[in-house]
């Protein structure tokens, strides 16, 4: 049996991680979930409390923060401020469940930094990054401006913030480049498939049983 894993997946606002999210999980019934961020935002319209985020207050944030509820927090473009709780992990992992975190670019660095170290026994290992890529620049725009009224200064913010998030890109272990839905969900379906099948042990210390049930590699093989 396969370690459970964390894939993060990041890219700009608009870039349709969301959609991919759900795709991925839809695809993996019983085998992959999303893991829920806390977030001092207010709900977008249609976002629900425990669904898309844990939607918190900046009093209750900071609480969470002194008590180490946090396994990564940061705060993006100057606003707000999200975070992931160890709890939110842990009771997947322990469920034998996968792990799929939409994460901005600063939160994804911090836990891959903390996946590097050998002393961390929930990330050692265990966390897979991927960077979806924007469209064209013009329809990026219009997805923003369908998302919230945005004036011209916070559109530029948010721009330069995009950008300096697409030079990032070639950090994470795989990219999806702009397509179709379809496209996306197909690469991030194929990526999932082969890091499930990734050997993680070191090979002079678990070697497989040539003559065991054929049974336990079929179990590995994903539909």
């Amino acid at each position: 049996m396969t370690l459970p894993l964390i894939f993060v997946i990041s890219g700009p606002t608009g870039a349709g991680k969301t959609t991919l999210c759900r795709s991925i999980v839809s695809a993996f019934p019983g085998r992959i979930i999303t893991a829920i961020t806390t977030t001092t935002r207010s709900p977008r319209p249609n976002e629900i409390n425990g669904v898309d985020y844990y939607f918190a207050t900046r009093d209750d944030f900071q609480r969470m923060r002194d008590q180490g509820e946090f396994l990564e927090y940061s705060r993006v473009h100057k606003e707000h401020f999200y975070g992931l709780t160890h709890l939110e992990i842990t009771s997947h992992f322990r469920n034998g469940l996968d792990v799929l975190l939409n994460l901005d670019v600063q939160g994804a660095i911090k836990l891959r930094e903390l996946a590097r170290n050998q002393e961390n026994a929930i990330l050692n290992g265990r966390v897979v990054s991927i960077f979806l890529l924007p469209p064209a620049e013009r329809e990026l725009i219009r997805r923003i401006r369908r998302r919230s009224h945005v004036s011209k200064a916070e559109l530029k913010l948010r721009l330069d913030s995009i950008h300096g998030e697409i030079r990032m890109a070639n950090t994470y272990d795989y990219f999806i480049p702009p397509g179709s839905k379809r496209f996306a969900f197909e690469s991030m379906r194929n990526i999932y498939r082969a890091e499930k099948l990734r050997n993680r042990t070191n090979a002079s210390e678990s070697l497989p049983n040539p003559n065991g049930p054929i049974a336990e590699v079929n179990s590995l093989v994903l539909r």
